[in-house]
C-alpha cells in the first residue's frame, strides 16, 4: 500500500514539473501568429496597410454646396447624410464618418510607423531606402488628411496657438496611451520634415506597380499640394509640382474625350481609376458608400447625377 502512494506521489510530481515545463514552453511561444519584420520584404508587404481605406472626400461633399436639398418629394434620408448636410452632430460610425476617418488614418499610420521601427531595427540597410520613404510620405499624408479635416485651415499668424491633431512616430506598445493634441504649427512642421527626409528616398525608385506607391511622381505632386496650404515657401509648391508633371503638364492630363467609348457609368469609372491612365499619379483603396446615397431627400438626385456624367 506503501509503495503504491510512493509511485502516485512521484507520478503527481512527475505530472506537475511536465505541465510547468508546458507551462514555461506556453509562455515562450508568441501569443498570437504576428510576423517578425525583419526582412526588407516584410517591411514592403506591411506598407500595403499604410494607405488609409478611409476617405473623407465624401464627408466633405455631404457639407458642401453641391448637395441639394431636394425637397420633400423625396421622404428618404440616411441619418449621416441628414446630420451632414445640415451641419449637425454625425452620431454614425460607418463608411465616410468623421470617426471612419479618424480611426483609418491612425491606423495606416500605426503601419507606417511599425516599417520605420522594423527598418531602424535592422540597421537602416540601403534596400530598405525606399520603402523607409515611403512610411514616412504616407505618415506625413495620413496626419495632413487629419489635420485639413479635423483642424482649422493653416495660416501662419495663427497656427501657433491652433490646436493641432496628435502627431504619432512611434508603435503604441501600451493600450490606452494618451496624446497630446499640441498646435497646428507643430503638426505641420512635422508634416514637412517628414516629406523632406522621405523624398531622396523614393527619387528614381521603380516600384512594382508604381501607381498603387508614394512612387516619385506622387511624391513630389504630394509635397507640392502640401506647400500650397503651409505657404512658407511657394518657391518649393513650383519646383516640387516640376518635378511631379515634368516640364510639358499636358503629358500628365486627363482626356476625357477618350472617355467617349465607355458605354456605362461602371466602364467609364473604371477608366477613370485605371493605373495606365498617365492623370492617376497615386490610387489609393479607398471605401466609400456615396454611390449608395442618390435619390433621396439631402444629396444628389439621379437625373442630376447622370447630367454631372454627361
Amino acid at each position: 500500500m506503501k509503495a503504491k502512494k510512493n509511485l502516485l506521489y512521484t507520478l503527481a510530481a512527475t505530472a506537475v514539473v511536465c505541465g510547468l515545463a508546458s507551462c514555461d514552453s506556453f509562455l515562450d511561444t508568441m501569443p498570437d501568429k504576428r510576423t517578425e519584420i525583419d526582412t526588407p520584404e516584410k517591411v514592403r508587404d506591411i506598407l500595403i496597410s499604410a494607405y488609409s481605406t478611409g476617405t473623407p472626400v465624401s464627408m466633405y461633399e455631404f457639407m458642401s454646396d453641391n448637395y441639394y436639398d431636394n425637397g420633400d418629394s423625396y421622404k428618404f434620408s440616411y441619418n449621416l447624410i441628414e446630420e451632414s448636410y445640415l451641419w449637425e452632430d454625425i452620431g454614425e460610425t460607418d463608411q465616410d464618418t468623421p470617426s471612419y476617418v479618424w480611426t483609418n488614418c491612425y491606423a495606416a499610420i500605426a503601419a507606417a510607423n511599425q516599417a520605420l521601427e522594423a527598418i531602424e531595427a535592422m540597421g537602416d540597410p540601403e534596400e530598405c531606402r525606399p520603402y523607409k520613404g515611403e512610411a514616412l510620405l504616407c505618415r506625413a499624408y495620413n496626419h495632413f488628411v487629419l489635420a485639413n479635416t479635423f483642424c482649422m485651415a493653416y495660416n501662419e499668424a495663427t497656427a501657433s496657438t491652433t490646436l493641432g491633431i496628435p502627431y504619432i512616430t512611434k508603435p503604441e506598445t501600451v493600450v490606452g496611451t494618451t496624446y497630446q493634441r499640441g498646435t497646428l504649427q507643430e503638426v505641420y512642421e512635422k508634416i514637412d520634415a517628414d516629406i523632406e527626409e522621405g523624398l531622396p528616398l523614393v527619387k528614381g525608385f521603380n516600384f512594382t506597380i508604381p501607381t498603387y506607391h508614394f512612387n516619385e511622381k506622387a511624391a513630389y505632386a504630394f509635397a507640392a499640394r502640401f506647400n500650397l496650404f503651409y505657404g512658407k515657401d511657394m518657391d518649393k509648391v513650383i519646383e516640387y509640382a516640376t518635378e511631379a508633371i515634368g516640364e510639358n503638364p499636358t503629358s500628365v492630363l486627363r482626356d476625357l474625350n477618350g472617355y467617349s467609348q465607355f458605354s456605362n457609368t461602371t466602364e467609364w469609372g473604371r477608366g477613370y481609376i485605371d493605373e495606365d491612365e498617365p492623370a492617376n499619379l497615386l490610387i489609393i483603396p479607398y471605401m466609400s458608400l456615396n454611390y449608395r446615397y442618390i435619390n433621396q431627400r439631402y444629396g444628389i438626385t439621379q437625373a442630376k447625377f447622370r447630367a454631372s456624367l454627361a
